[in-house]
């Protein structure tokens, strides 16, 4: 029969504490999170929380946990008596789902299939969350290098971009969630960081978000550097932007991170002698005409390239001139004069801006009268870290004879990176 000082030991490496646990201490518990994964795409995640009671010669184990899927929320209790360390468990629920894990002091692997979860088995993992132990002076000591807020923007291709999402990791490895997809549709929730068992180091933080009532959904698993700094961020399994919603279209992009570690999203990070320049993706020859039979062009001469000032922690715009009818004609200032009165606000603590700025066609419409038409383009977009300064990457929408157009509007490092 174990000793008491045995059983003790266990449940504290169970729980991630020291094996030199006093032996007066009688339970020990520990949360574990990870990702829920099918076909390589995070599909949800899982939260477990494990709890050893000693009484005796006897060790009392509780499972608790839940997990967060597409369309269904899972949630497991579960006992059992004199578990060794390490080994295998099936864990049911009531609603019919099962977990099989395979488990050890810091961390499960295995599947979960049925009920809910439908009858292919999905893959899980859950690692030791040792942030959410805030008597763990080494785990809050390297959480203390890792707080703080990381902007990334989201492509898939070459420069196109699929959205931009912020991580603002806080306390205990609390990690909130927003961001915005190329479409227009916002994207908040939360999501734990735990340390990276499965890449040999470093942080992880998996989250899934449904979207389009649960016809959708942007999921991914991130990794952090294994010096535990987290400065920069990059895939484990790659982001994935999903729809099945017909309105929306039925697709999936797998999508590259750029960016990482901001600041602490108190202060303005950014260096004052890194210049920006504003820019877009707008082509003349690629977008509509405003109407039906019209002949003319867009003025591409307008389409915004401008530097942009920096002083205060502010990023300023030069103030816009419209253009001058001359004749019959219009004229337009030179690109970097602002002609298409682009205006922009900046928040440095966060890294986001936003703004708005006109595009214009000259022509004539189908019955030969001369046309001058005006079309507003608002835009939102983050500064994100890219190399050695700082880029900023977003997106805008011309509505142009009633059909949207999407509009990527960037913020361009000037300076050698």
């Amino acid at each position: 029969m174990k000793s008491m000082r045995l059983i003790l030991a266990a449940a504290a490496a169970l729980a991630g504490f020291a094996a030199t646990t006093p032996a007066h201490a009688q339970t020990a518990t520990a949360i574990y999170d990870g990702p829920v994964i099918l076909d390589g795409t995070v599909r949800g995640t899982l939260n477990l929380t494990v709890k050893v009671a000693v009484k005796g010669a006897t060790a009392n184990w509780t499972f608790t946990g839940k997990a967060l899927l597409q369309n269904a929320t899972v949630t497991f209790s579960h006992k059992a008596v004199n578990l060794p360390l390490s080994g295998h468990i099936e864990i049911p629920a009531k609603t019919g789902e099962k977990l099989f894990l395979t488990y050890n002091p810091l961390g499960f692997s295995g599947t979960l299939s049925g009920g809910k979860a439908g009858a292919i088995a999905l893959n899980v993992g859950a690692s030791l969350n040792a942030f959410a132990n805030k008597n763990n002076a080494d785990a809050q000591l390297v959480l203390k290098n890792v707080r703080g807020l990381y902007n990334m923007g989201l492509y898939h291709g070459w420069g196109v971009i699929d959205g931009y999402m912020s991580l603002n990791v806080g306390n205990l490895g609390a990690v909130k969630i927003a961001g915005r997809l190329a479409d227009g549709t916002a994207v908040s929730g939360s999501a734990k960081l735990v340390p990276n068992l499965w890449e040999g180091g470093g942080t992880v933080v998996a989250f899934h978000r449904p979207i389009y009532s649960k016809k959708g959904f942007l999921s991914g698993w991130l990794i952090g550097e294994p010096d535990q700094t987290l400065r920069l961020v990059d895939n484990a399994i790659p982001l994935c932007w999903e729809s099945a919603d017909p309105k929306r279209g039925i697709f999936t992009n797998k999508m590259t991170v750029v960016g990482g570690w901001y600041g602490d999203g108190k202060t303005d990070p950014l260096s004052p002698s890194k210049k920006l320049k504003m820019k877009t993706s707008l082509s003349a020859p690629l977008l509509p005409a405003p109407g039906t039979g019209w002949t003319g062009g867009w003025v591409s001469s307008a389409f915004p390239d401008i530097e942009l000032s920096r002083a205060g922690g502010k990023l300023s715009i030069p103030k816009g001139k419209a253009p001058k009818k001359v004749g019959a004609a219009y004229e337009y200032e030179p690109a970097d004069k602002n002609p298409s009165m682009a205006v922009l606000t900046f928040n440095p603590k966060t890294g986001l801006y936003k703004g708005n700025f006109k595009i214009f066609y000259d022509g004539k419409n189908a019955a030969d009268k001369p046309q001058h038409k005006v079309v507003g383009v608002p835009y939102t977009g983050l500064v994100f870290p890219f190399g050695s300064t700082h880029m900023g990457d977003g997106f805008g929408m011309a509505t142009i004879n009633k059909v949207k157009n999407n509009v990527r509007v960037f913020l361009e490092p000037q300076d050698e990176i």
